[in-house]
């Protein structure tokens, strides 16, 4: 039987997915029972969370005690894949290799900002950016080029918000379809250590140049070319 994840906002959030306190493991309703029913939080606020158990099976949830959280369905999808990436060490990457890593941190700071998560492996730093609502930012395209760090995109702007959760696992890890890199040219960036200012203004208009057509493509291209795809298959 599948279970989806779902959430819809009005007075207060109802979903049936929560953080148990003790164990820290997200937690599906169905799996709740009467002793352990105070133990929820959630995902997002980490504020108590009340368990509806005496309903039928199907429309069990998890409620908050009070309203005040802001959450929408773009924040605990964002969350959840997070989540994924926390607790596994693999990712297929666009190209289709595996990237083994030893570490996922969410949130860690670096530059002037706090990619989604940060993968790191023996010789290696990826970043990683989950996107739901909009791309990043040009500013920030501009400082992992300028920095020649490696990100990877995983844009679920398309996805279900009712999703099936080992669905999206596979989709986050295995899969490749909503998966790119943000590409750096490392010659020319090692080549304006000698040169001019002038050149490397030059340089920084195209990248500018080059970030401007990135978000394009993927604010207003890609999208239709799902569509147009899914539409004739």
């Amino acid at each position: 039987m599948w279970l989806f994840f779902y959430y819809h906002y009005a007075m207060s959030a109802h979903f049936i997915l929560g953080r148990h306190k003790l164990t820290n493991e997200p937690t599906y309703i169905t799996a709740v029972n009467l002793t352990d029913k105070h133990e929820f939080i959630c995902l997002d606020c980490g504020k108590q969370l009340t368990c509806v158990l005496n309903v039928p099976t199907k429309t069990k949830h998890f409620k908050h005690r009070e309203t005040g959280c802001n959450a929408t369905s773009e924040t605990l999808l964002h969350l959840t894949v997070k989540e994924i990436l926390t607790k596994h060490n693999i990712i297929k990457l666009p190209n289709g290799l595996d990237f083994e890593y030893m570490e996922a941190l969410p949130e860690k700071k670096w530059d002037k900002y706090r990619p989604d998560v940060t993968l790191k492996s023996y010789d290696k730093t990826l970043y990683v950016e989950v996107i739901v609502s909009h791309p990043i930012s040009l500013d920030k395209h501009l400082s992992f080029n300028k920095n020649l760090a490696e990100c990877l995109i995983i844009d679920l702007r398309e996805y279900s918000r009712e999703f099936d959760i080992e669905q999206l696992r596979e989709d986050v890890l295995e899969s490749l379809e909503y998966k790119s890199m943000l590409f750096h040219d490392l010659d020319a960036s090692k080549s304006t250590n000698n040169r001019d200012d002038d050149f490397g203004f030059l340089l920084l208009l195209g990248a500018i140049g080059t970030g401007i057509a990135y978000i394009t493509y993927e604010e207003f291209i890609k999208p239709r070319l799902r569509k147009y795809k899914r539409r004739y298959q």
